[in-house]
């Protein structure tokens, strides 16, 4: 099964947002279980990207979203398209 990921649903998990940031563990921990593919749009990777620089720092921001690439932080794998 494929899902389109809402915009704040990954600027709640990269930032911590409270408090929605438990709630999108478990989305990522059963996209990391192959239960589905996430998918976003491409236009939300530059708010995601813009909003998260604004509410953590900008390395920390840079490395959640590889991490979500890669799948190192929830060992999720996320199709970007």
């Amino acid at each position: 099964m494929r899902i389109l990921l809402d915009t704040n649903i990954v600027v709640d998990f990269l930032t911590k947002r409270q408090p929605w940031y438990q709630d999108t563990i478990r989305l990522f921990d059963l996209m990391a279980r192959g239960a589905f593919e996430g998918y976003v749009s491409a236009h939300a990777i530059i708010t995601v990207d813009y909003i998260a620089r604004k509410q953590i720092k900008e390395t920390s921001a840079r490395r959640g979203f590889r991490s979500i690439g890669t799948g190192s932080a929830v060992k999720a794998k996320m199709v970007i398209r």
